[in-house]
């Protein structure tokens, strides 16, 4: 399951991309939502914690927890997680 969330579902996207294939890219991203996330993950497990008091339980599929991952690279990794100053965190606290 890890190689195909992890590599082969996002190589077929890009290609159905680069060749403009509707059809293709909605089958690779239905195949990627209907994917079981991968075992158990310390930043996923963070993110709930720290942004979604304890809400998320666990991700429902790959592309979710992918998602969350997106999410940690851009928003909490570059601010060291100090959620003052974290877009995110404040969209989700008020």
């Amino acid at each position: 399951n890890g190689m195909l969330a992890d590599v082969i579902a996002p190589a077929l996207s890009a290609y159905a991309e680069l060749k403009r294939d509707p059809a293709l890219a909605g089958a690779v991203r239905d195949l990627y939502c209907s994917l079981p996330p991968s075992q158990d993950n310390s930043i996923v497990r963070l993110i709930d914690e720290t942004c979604l008091n304890g809400r998320l339980k666990r991700p429902r599929s790959a592309a979710e927890q992918q998602g969350m991952l997106h999410l940690y690279k851009r928003h909490c990794s570059p601010h060291c997680f100090d959620c003052s100053v974290c877009e995110l965190h404040r969209s989700f606290s008020g």
